[in-house]
């Protein structure tokens, strides 16, 4: 009796080979003066796809916890019209909240790596995730996560730059956490292309290019539990 024909290999992770390529154009955000384009893209989305296998887009970014916090950074004594457009661009955790509906969603998440008083002296370092939500399961595609960097029993609270993830997860008490997912290992995370990254996958995912749920095995890629307590 003949041998069976070999069997292909199982298919790869979708995202995996755009980590190989270059930003596309609308992707190549300046992180001084992108955020409000990367905000006017996200809210356009939902315009070129109405009907998106994730659901619901969140037109915008979240990036406040709260009103007094967003305008506390476009406040800040100095600022040029270019700067206080950028601060201006962000949403605040109530508004992006609504957007992430437990039925299906998908948006960027962005947070502060400084505060207001550090950014007035030039310390200005921000941190942008996608985040879907899926029948009380958060997933968050994180261009900076390194799952070997964290053991035992880890919490979201450990995943440095996603403290906006983590304020939007608790605004829900039905979730008890997220799922975390990193670039290849081969990547190099200090290549400051977290926003492009981000939306990068936000809009494979909504495109119907990569899979929803986005923890389908094997295209959907590794995934690793943070609690939130």
């Amino acid at each position: 009796m003949s041998a069976p024909p070999p069997q292909p290999p199982p298919p790869a992770w979708a995202f995996e080979t755009a980590y190989g390529q270059a930003l596309p154009p609308q992707h190549q955000y300046n992180p001084e003066t992108g955020f409000s384009t990367m905000a006017n893209w996200a809210s356009g989305l939902g315009a070129q796809y109405p009907n998106t296998p994730a659901g619901r887009i969140v037109p915008g970014v979240a990036t406040y916890d709260s009103g007094k916090k967003k305008a506390d950074w476009v406040g800040i004594t100095g600022l040029s019209a270019v700067q206080k457009a950028e601060y201006k661009a962000g949403m605040t955790k109530s508004a992006a909240a609504k957007h992430f509906v437990n039925s299906g969603s998908i948006g960027l998440v962005t947070s502060s790596l400084s505060n207001a008083a550090q950014n007035a002296v030039g310390e200005n370092e921000w941190h942008t995730v996608a985040m879907a939500r899926h029948q009380g399961t958060v997933f968050v595609h994180d261009p900076a996560y390194n799952a070997a960097s964290y053991g035992g029993a880890p919490r979201m609270a450990d995943v440095g730059g996603t403290r906006m993830v983590q304020a939007l997860v608790g605004e829900w008490p039905k979730v008890e956490g997220a799922y975390y997912q990193g670039p290849p290992s081969g990547y190099n995370r200090n290549q400051q292309e977290c926003m492009g990254r981000s939306a990068q996958w936000m809009e494979g995912t909504v495109a119907g290019t990569l899979p929803w749920p986005p923890n389908v095995q094997p295209q959907g890629g590794q995934w690793t539990w943070h609690s939130k307590h």
